[in-house]
């Protein structure tokens, strides 16, 4: 496996954040046109596992609707997203709802937190790029996560069902990703199976929810949403630097008492 070098890791990182920027007013049209709204009960559905107090991290937010529901039950929600457009799509609406958050701009390979967070949830992120880079993002994250806290991934499913169902999933996967693709939205790739990597990361999967496709009728399982468990003797991300700490005070914060 060919290890990518932090140039092109950026350079990925960079390609996709300019990417979103130019689709950050249609990007929730987009995400119903393709789903049929299963893409935000499948973020929707990870609240049930949260409770009020937590600090949870959402990575590469997007418009942040299930940000935004988390908010309203109480938990302290942080955004992070490559992105300036998506950032202040959501930070209008936390304004616009009258809801606390913390809103950040950066590249989460350098974005440094005070502290590790009691849940960390990449949606529909990872699947944004190659394998290697996919890699190494991931690992960053799970570092961010408290001993005993939560890594949570809403995406892809492995098909699953039928023969029938199997080809259907494949087939309205790689339309999907040859169409983000042509947008510069993602780079090219199978359906990546996360948990794969989770016992090299620590990481115990304590539940799944999977969730239907529903179009033309029932469909199959394209979506699912994992939690799981970081085991305690896991390191943690190290101390914040001198330009982490200038990152972390650019964060926009509505809403604080």
């Amino acid at each position: 496996m060919n290890v990518p070098t932090e140039l092109q890791t950026r350079s990925q990182r960079d390609m996709s954040a300019r990417s979103y920027d130019r689709v950050s007013s249609i990007y929730e049209r987009l995400a119903v046109l393709f789903t049929g709204g299963q893409n935000l009960a499948t973020r929707i559905s990870q609240l049930e596992d949260m409770h009020p107090g937590q600090r949870v991290l959402y990575v590469g937010v997007g418009p942040g609707e299930e940000a935004l529901e988390a908010a309203s039950r109480g938990i302290k929600v942080t955004c992070v997203d490559l992105s300036p457009s998506m950032v202040e799509t959501v930070r209008k609406r936390f304004e616009s709802a009258g809801l606390p958050g913390e809103f950040v701009c950066a590249d989460i390979m350098e974005y440094q937190p005070a502290q590790p967070f009691d849940v960390v949830v990449a949606n529909f992120f990872l699947n944004v790029f190659s394998r290697p880079v996919m890699e190494k993002i991931m690992a960053r994250l799970v570092s961010l996560v408290r001993p005993g806290g939560d890594f949570v991934v809403a995406d892809f499913g492995a098909p699953r069902g039928n023969v029938f169902l199997r080809a259907r999933h494949r087939l309205y996967y790689y339309l999907v990703i040859i169409s983000h693709r042509l947008m510069g939205l993602c780079a090219f790739h199978p359906i990546y199976i996360y948990t794969d990597y989770y016992p090299k990361l620590g990481l115990t999967v304590q539940s799944t929810r999977h969730f239907r496709l529903f179009i033309l009728g029932p469909g199959p399982w394209i979506f699912q949403t994992t939690r799981a468990v970081k085991d305690a003797a896991v390191p943690q991300a190290p101390q914040p630097s001198n330009r982490s700490a200038e990152l972390h005070e650019a964060a926009l914060h509505v809403g604080d008492a």
